[in-house]
């Protein structure tokens, strides 16, 4: 048996302990480890195993795996565990699957899941977030030490002819911009939450790439689609709606100005159109409409069912050499008119960078993708070498094998030192005798012993300690 389906073996048994006192000593002491080690929700393969420790009535999941309460089956209400106050709720899901979740108690409160350290950013706020074993992040997604930054500009505002309103924006230069030139150039709509390092991270993946030499540096225009007098009024739905007056914003007035301003290369081949969700039928727009001035865009999880004509702008829009990175989520996302899209664009024979993902429409999806994307248009390796890898677990890895025990006695006392299997049953008494002051230490019997989860008692008067082990 493996140490993931022992752990989940334990729990069962020790919930239905019947002396409170040991059941709580030992189930606290799992608990603590699993949290340690970052092991709730429970993970393996294509299993995972949610839990709940604490008082309730009811304890339910929702988030991108039932559309957040809105998909009834499989069912999402746990079970309470025997008799303790831990709840479980057992799912399968692809095992490179990253999603979003919270923990909703007696059907109205909702929360993030308190024993996961794990949490996803979205406008919408934080959710707690479930990765399975070969989901990874890439690396270029985390701020380092010795990467020096790029800089990012304070907030700008222009007064926009063609819109009739401000719009906000801000742009990110890299590190060692003032001395290159012909710089290409990002534009990213939902510019505010592409720029959050917590949300669309493009910021850090741009400097680390950057530094490594894995990309040429870039440029990068974050659009605000807020409203500059009331960040309450998000202004998306109207201006990535196949919108002509915010395509001739960006073009006519946003291009010509990042053009004059900085040293950038001011050729349709060096400019890219980023979008996701509304913003991603918005870039899909710009490249049926725009082609003169972007002839990089990049889509994902596109919202092309707000504008079905966009298949036609699409297929009939004139033929120029561009370049499209696409990417879908396969859990209740938008994967249909993805694919749709992505045969259209092939059947016309634009060069096409696709990929579906084993997660749903979140930040935490897009985010993942930035490292991929920037590398397809502006790596310094030719792009087939781009695909992601993952690292793929031989084992659940929990904790590192127990060879011997230590403690120290303060002055002379009674000491008691108990294993326990995984059952919660007594496998061995190590010690039962008084001791003097001193430091001790007690070898796991582990030739008595199957490998796998144990529990130590250590009782010194009346202290008391118990902690998870392993024993191999």
């Amino acid at each position: 048996m493996n140490v993931y389906h022992a752990i989940k073996e334990s729990l069962h048994a020790l919930t239905h302990l019947s002396s409170v006192g040991l059941r709580q000593q030992l189930l606290n002491a799992l608990w603590e480890s699993l949290r340690a080690t970052h092991h709730i929700p429970l993970t393996f393969a294509d299993e995972a195993t949610f839990l709940y420790n604490g008082d309730a009535e009811r304890v339910q999941w929702n988030g991108d795996f039932n559309r957040w309460g809105g998909q009834s089956s499989p069912p999402s209400q746990g079970k309470r565990m025997g008799k303790s106050d831990m709840w479980m709720l057992e799912r399968h899901f692809p095992s490179d699957a990253r999603l979003d979740y919270k923990i909703v108690l007696n059907g109205k409160h909702w929360m993030l899941d308190p024993a996961n350290p794990f949490v996803c950013v979205s406008g919408y706020g934080a959710s707690s977030e479930l990765r399975m074993p070969m989901f990874f992040y890439p690396p270029a997604l985390s701020r380092r030490a010795d990467v020096k930054p790029g800089t990012m500009s304070e907030t700008f505002t222009i007064q926009s002819r063609h819109l009739g309103y401000a719009i906000n924006f801000s742009v990110y230069t890299p590190s060692g911009s003032e001395h290159r030139s012909n710089l290409p150039v990002m534009y990213a709509t939902d510019g505010h939450e592409y720029a959050s390092d917590e949300m669309g991270g493009v910021a850090v993946a741009l400097d680390n790439l950057i530094h490594d030499k894995r990309i040429k540096p870039v440029l990068a225009v974050f659009i605000d689609p807020r409203n500059p007098a009331n960040p309450d009024d998000n202004r998306r739905m109207e201006q990535y709606a196949c919108n002509p007056k915010f395509l001739k914003f960006v073009t006519e007035e946003l291009v010509p100005l990042i053009d004059a301003t900085y040293r950038t290369a001011p050729t349709p081949d060096a400019r890219l159109m980023l979008g996701t969700s509304m913003g991603g039928l918005c870039a899909a727009y710009f490249a049926a409409k725009a082609s003169s001035v972007f002839h990089l865009v990049a889509i994902q999880s596109p919202a092309f069912w707000n504008k079905p004509e966009i298949f036609q702008l699409i297929e009939h829009a004139p033929l120029v050499p561009m370049r499209f990175y696409m990417s879908v989520g396969l859990i209740y996302d938008l994967h249909a008119n993805a694919r749709r899209m992505r045969d259209l664009l092939e059947l016309r024979g634009y060069e096409l960078f696709y990929r579906e993902f084993n997660q749903s429409h979140s930040w935490g999806n897009w985010r993942g993708q930035m490292e991929e994307l920037l590398r397809y248009f502006w790596g310094t390796v030719p792009s087939h070498t781009h695909h992601a890898t993952s690292h793929v677990p031989n084992d659940f890895v929990f904790l590192p094998p127990t060879k011997v025990i230590r403690y120290t006695v303060g002055r002379r006392a009674k000491v008691s030192l108990k294993l326990y299997d995984r059952f919660g049953k007594t496998a061995a008494a190590l010690v039962d005798k008084y001791q003097t002051t001193g430091r001790y230490t007690v070898e796991i019997p582990k030739d008595q012993l199957e490998g796998g989860v144990y529990f130590y008692q250590l009782c010194i008067d009346k202290l008391n300690r118990t902690k998870t082990i392993m024993v191999r």
